[in-house]
């Protein structure tokens, strides 16, 4: 609510009837939510807000930060519009989209620190209009599976990881924690 400069919170009827309770206000204090493109709660609310990903615990912003991929000589810095995660609160990776450079970047939930970056292979341009977003986590060691919306459909890549280029047999492998791409695998389109 950008007028009250709060998030409300809207508790079920416990019929599914719908929400006859007041909403609650998820922040401890008001603040600018105007700027806000997306949230995402587990217990804890991540938001995309004017470009950055900030998380709220009890209503504060508690001083966690995402740090950056350490490529900033190929992309400027992440400008998340979109926030998603598939795991319980402070455990796995949270999901930001970086519109502006076409990625999905994965921070962990517990630290803000900077896990993966996903790209679709071979230029695939499915996500310049992505319009949302969820993650369905994988079993045990097998990768999740990033599922959006666009213009196109609903569509759906396992999140790989994959090199950028495919290493020439005189040149060393590329480093652990690079850039990664996805391969898309759409479904559902019309």
């Amino acid at each position: 609510d950008p007028s009250a400069q709060q998030i409300r919170a809207y508790s079920p009827a416990a019929d599914g009837s719908g929400f006859p309770a007041k909403a609650t206000d998820w922040l401890a204090t008001a603040r600018d939510v105007s700027t806000m493109t997306s949230t995402y709660v587990d217990g804890d609310l991540f938001t995309a807000a004017a470009g950055s990903m900030v998380r709220f615990v009890s209503g504060k912003s508690d001083g966690w930060a995402p740090s950056a991929p350490a490529d900033q000589l190929l992309r400027p810095a992440p400008r998340y519009s979109l926030v998603t995660a598939g795991s319980d609160r402070r455990t796995g990776q949270i999901y930001g989209y970086d519109r502006a450079s076409s990625r999905l970047i994965a921070l962990d939930k517990v630290d803000g620190t900077y896990r993966a970056q996903y790209r679709l292979a071979g230029g695939v341009q499915d996500w310049s209009d992505l319009r949302g977003m969820y993650i369905v986590p994988g079993a045990v060691s097998a990768p999740a599976t990033l599922v959006w919306l666009s213009r196109d459909g609903v569509s759906q890549s396992v999140l790989q990881s994959v090199p950028d280029v495919a290493p020439q047999p005189s040149s060393p492998a590329p480093s652990p924690g690079g850039p990664v791409k996805a391969t898309p695998t759409p479904t559902n389109k019309p």
